[in-house]
């Protein structure tokens, strides 16, 4: 674990490194802001489709979708029944 102090010391003498890190930070901020939406304000059915869109754009490999996850945890990482998920 690292202080603010240390933290702040590093990326003031090091300003790629604050760019850096202002990237990671702005990346993590954006993706939990999509996912506060996603639980949210959207129907069962635009989360099963936005989560099968970022798992498309994370896991695709040779045209060929593999899902990390089964129906169960991805109900429960939606927020919502299994029989939910596999209607939608």
């Amino acid at each position: 674990m690292v202080s603010l102090d240390d933290l702040a010391r590093e990326t003031s003498a090091d300003p790629k490194l604050a760019w850096q890190l202002r990237n990671i930070v702005s990346d993590k901020l954006r993706s939990a802001h999509e996912r506060l939406l996603l639980l949210g304000r959207k129907s069962a059915s635009e989360r099963v489709a936005a989560f099968l869109l970022e798992m498309d754009r994370r896991l695709v490999a040779d045209g060929i979708m593999c899902l990390p996850m089964c129906e169960y945890d991805i109900a429960d990482y939606l927020g919502l029944s299994n029989e939910t998920v596999s209607r939608c």
